[in-house]
């Protein structure tokens, strides 16, 4: 049975409204499962751009964090997600087929959409050979073929048809582009499974497959892109060798060296009035797009035009209008000779999440594997980086908030950095006592020493890692050589409620007594799971939990062990974070995430509401929201708090429904602040002061308040929008969020509304 996922169904709507209604009928998706009540909300960037295709006058665009759908006459844009029924946040391509229907390559199987209802296939549910989708065409028979990480597939209505052997040898190869000529034979750029193994380019007749082979070498049998002109020339993109062209007879070959092409590895194609080709390509310091007529090469680059980077990766053109995707900073627009740009807004700037932390006053910090941090202040998002703040080193293995509010960012190359909230410090194995720049864990004693697990040593004997102390002046390091530290590899560190340190190794958990300078050593001799120990935590009973790589979780009270695995009820083995939430634990792992109360264990995946089940880190805020990072696909914050039930002032919540959603003229807002007469309480105390009047406050994508109504009357339960801003302007199609506040400025009620024109 194929998986399909059911929208709202909207009425009395205008048929002018087309596409639009279609665009945003998903995103009032219901889900019918949940393993524990909750609400999500996923966080991604959606501006690192891998394919996109017009549809009239929307732009639809394949990021790695969801789909974006441009309305192009206004710039408004609806972003989807899985949480509104894509399958995976990273989305390889995106093609419109000729009955309108958008179809997304995911690395979770290929989806239909058609505006209201989407349409999985994938391994679980189909023939489709691998969930990994990178390229989607039709052929002139109108029948769809999809490229996958084994073999290519074929879907005409209801049958499929699966090809991994595409000739020659190629058989389970990567099929990472497709092209189809005048006579609808198919045509594939292959990459190979194996690095020695044939790949090159295969074409289908519609009975055989046969392999052609550019370039005989190794790397010369990986491609990435390809397509058909209107001449029937076949344009090949190769990983390093530039463009090869087959005019039916012979593979000509243009590349950095022998033609003005601006570097070798090509990844997309695009054709215009049969002839003119425009060409992605890039390389470590040159790129861009290159049109090419047959005779002249024309460049666009960064440094002569105004495309926003050089590292393509999707072409689209329609008309005198060019639209090429880039790998961080959206789309540029090239009309004849003005640029433009589409970029969402108000997102983190990296889905690739190591690490979270939180401060005192509710921010949240998110380290992410080449981008530094992301921050997030409940409202707005924004960014320090090497190109932006004194952070000199994006790739960020651990972010620490201590107890003054100051952010220490542990690096993968550079050594350690400080912010105190004006000045950046950094610290390194030339400026400081540090060992090695390879900073994996940090935590504070009450005495205000910072410990650090460090690696990048290269000391005597072979000695990789080092427990290093910084009491603010001065450094001590502990390694193997000077102490009772187990191993030196992949050192994370914990500090316990009397000042003991834990240290997790590969190779078990050493227990350092500061005060005694005592060491003692714990393996699976001992009672713990794994050796190879990920994260330590420790909860309010002093308790030690241990986060192992391949056999779950260890609890060590001091006396006795008490392990737990997948057959306990945890999402996988591999545990990679742990998280405390007074009693409860909360656990990141590569399978989803699972959480420890009153003895059991209950577990949360993608299809529950999670961004992606491959998690690194997770943290608890001051709110008791949950936040976890994905390795790939973004960031999710679970809020397991009752809608409606207020528990404490801080986590009151309400929830914001408009009637009719969406809309066109006006809207009414509706809130449950008072019921019959009666003001709701928290706990046994009514709602006083603190919460009048109370305002509320609408957003656009970006984050600006478009409208605020102040309140009054608690009983007093909707507001009427008319669909303009403050100064009476009517504002563009899209999406808006709606916050409810207090005097004091405490968010207390959310929701969203779309408004159409």
């Amino acid at each position: 049975m194929v998986e399909k996922t059911r929208s709202w169904k909207y009425w009395g709507l205008s048929p002018k409204m087309g596409l639009c209604v279609s665009l945003i009928a998903s995103l009032l998706v219901l889900s019918s499962r949940a393993a524990l009540a909750g609400e999500w909300t996923n966080y991604t960037n959606s501006n690192e751009v891998s394919g996109s295709d017009i549809e009239g006058n929307y732009l639809w665009v394949a990021t790695t964090g969801g789909v974006v759908s441009w309305n192009l006459s206004d710039s408004s844009y609806i972003k989807f997600t899985t949480k509104d029924g894509l399958a995976d946040h990273n989305v390889k391509d995106v093609f419109v087929d000729n009955g309108g229907n958008r179809w997304f390559g995911t690395v979770e199987g290929v989806q239909k959409f058609d505006g209201a209802e989407w349409t999985t296939y994938n391994t679980d549910n189909s023939p489709l050979p691998d969930n990994r989708v990178y390229a989607i065409i039709q052929d002139t028979l109108g029948r769809m073929w999809f490229g996958t990480g084994y073999g290519i597939a074929c879907l005409d209505e209801s049958d499929w048809q699966v090809y991994t052997d595409l000739g020659g040898a190629a058989t389970n190869v990567a099929v990472r582009g497709i092209g189809v000529d005048s006579q609808n034979r198919i045509w594939t750029a292959n990459n190979p499974d194996e690095y020695h193994d044939p790949g090159g380019i295969s074409v289908f007749d519609g009975t055989t497959w046969t392999r052609h082979d550019p370039n005989t070498s190794d790397i010369g049998q990986y491609y990435l892109s390809i397509t058909v002109d209107g001449n029937d020339n076949v344009w090949a993109g190769s990983w390093v060798y530039g463009v090869y062209r087959y005019n039916g007879s012979v593979w000509l070959n243009y590349t950095s060296t022998n033609s003005e092409l601006m570097a070798d590895q090509i990844e997309c194609f695009d054709v215009e009035e049969d002839t003119i080709i425009w060409i992605a390509n890039h390389g470590w310091t040159a790129g861009g797009v290159s049109r090419f007529d047959g005779t002249t090469w024309t460049n666009y680059n960064p440094d002569n035009s105004g495309i926003g980077e050089k590292n393509i990766y999707s072409i689209s053109l329609d008309g005198d209008d060019k639209y090429f995707g880039m790998e961080t900073h959206g789309i540029s627009k090239f009309n004849s000779s003005s640029w433009s740009y589409y970029r969402t807004s108000n997102e983190p700037h990296c889905n690739w999440i190591t690490s979270i932390d939180k401060d005192s006053q509710g921010n949240i910090y998110f380290g992410t594997d080449h981008y530094g941090i992301a921050f997030f202040d409940g409202e707005l998002w924004s960014s320090y980086h090497s190109g932006n703040s004194g952070l000199g080193d994006d790739f960020v293995n651990c972010v620490y908030i201590d107890a003054g509010d100051t952010l220490w960012v542990g690096t993968q190359y550079s050594g350690l950095f400080n912010f105190d909230g004006s000045s950046w410090t950094h610290f390194d194995t030339i400026n400081s006592g540090l060992l090695g720049n390879i900073i994996l864990s940090m935590d504070k004693d009450s005495l205000g020493n910072l410990w650090l697990g460090t690696e990048g040593w290269n000391g005597p004997y072979e000695q990789n890692g080092a427990l290093a102390k910084y009491d603010g002046t001065n450094w001590t390091n502990y390694y193997l050589q000077n102490s009772g530290l187990i191993d030196d590899d992949g050192l994370n560190v914990a500090v316990d409620n009397g000042d003991t340190i834990w240290v997790g190794t590969n190779e078990g958990v050493s227990k350092f007594n500061q005060f005694g300078n005592h060491w003692t050593d714990y393996t699976t001799a001992d009672g713990l799971a794994d050796n190879w120990v990920t994260r330590i935590a420790i909860d309010a009973s002093n308790n030690k939990w241990f986060a192992t790589k391949w056999d779950g979780m260890s609890k060590f009270d001091g006396a006795g062990w008490t392990n737990y695995d997948v057959s306990d009820g945890i999402a996988d083995n591999y545990v990679r974070d742990i998280a405390m939430e007074g009693e409860k634990i909360w656990i990141a792992t590569e399978n989803g995430i699972s959480v420890f109360e009153n003895g059991e264990w209950s577990t949360l995946r993608q299809i529950d509401g999670l961004a992606d089940n491959d998690v690194t880190s997770v943290c608890v805020d001051n709110s008791d929201y949950k936040w976890f990072g994905t390795e790939r696909d973004g960031i999710s914050m679970y809020d397991d708090t009752p809608v409606g039930v207020l528990e404490s002032a801080s986590r009151e919540r309400y929830e914001l429904v408009a009637h009719p959603n969406p809309f066109r003229e006006t809207t009414v807002i509706s809130y449950s602040i008072g019921s019959c007469g009666q003001l709701s309480v928290i706990g046994n105390q009514p709602i006083t002061d603190d919460l009048s009047p109370i305002t509320l406050n609408i957003y656009d994508l970006s984050g600006r308040l478009v409208r605020q109504f102040t309140i009054y009357d608690l009983r007093f339960t909707g507001v009427t929008w008319d669909g303009r801003n403050e100064t009476g302007e009517t504002i563009k199609t899209g999406v808006y969020f709606i916050k409810l506040r207090t005097a004091s400025g405490r968010v207390i009620g959310s929701g969203k509304t779309i408004f159409i024109k």
